[in-house]
């Protein structure tokens, strides 16, 4: 499902959406990024990445670690996914729900309706916080009974 060319030690960003995207956005959303990743650098230096969507849920950022940007390059990058996000209605950066995947489904709970969301021994939870390629590629679902989350949880 993780086509990359970049290496496994590539730093990744993990952009959270609250609810499924069709592909029909999902490709607005990727033709934008490319767009501006064409052009983005860090100090004159381009930097190589690709960006693609998981589970219709995740825009995934990888940037190839032999040059990685920072200050403002970030907050270019960062200025850059709130005008995709008012331009195609999507929030793509939502910390406020924890993702959960079960039965090939992902749910959004809000960290304020954990306590709702009744859960079972199987449910992974989604690591949004994976540092590089091979970690999304290993380690993107984690057993919600074994995460910090699950104190947020009826069991």
């Amino acid at each position: 499902m993780i086509n990359s060319v970049l290496p496994e030690s590539s730093r990744v960003h993990v952009y959270p959406t609250d609810m499924p995207i069709d592909k029909d956005i999902q490709i607005t959303i990727i033709d934008s990024f490319k767009a501006f990743l064409h052009n983005w650098n860090y100090h004159g230096t381009p930097l190589q990445t690709d960006v693609f969507f998981l589970y219709n849920r995740f825009l995934i950022l990888v940037i190839n670690d032999e040059t990685i940007p920072g200050g403002c390059s970030l907050d270019v990058l960062s200025r850059f996914v709130t005008k995709v996000e008012n331009e195609v209605g999507v929030n793509l950066n939502n910390r406020h729900n924890i993702y959960i995947h079960r039965d090939e489904e992902i749910f959004s709970v809000p960290f304020n309706q954990t306590s709702d969301f009744v859960i079972r021994p199987d449910d992974k939870v989604v690591n949004l916080l994976c540092e590089n390629l091979n970690e999304l590629k290993t380690n993107f679902f984690k057993n919600l009974l074994e995460s910090n989350y699950a104190r947020l949880f009826s069991v």
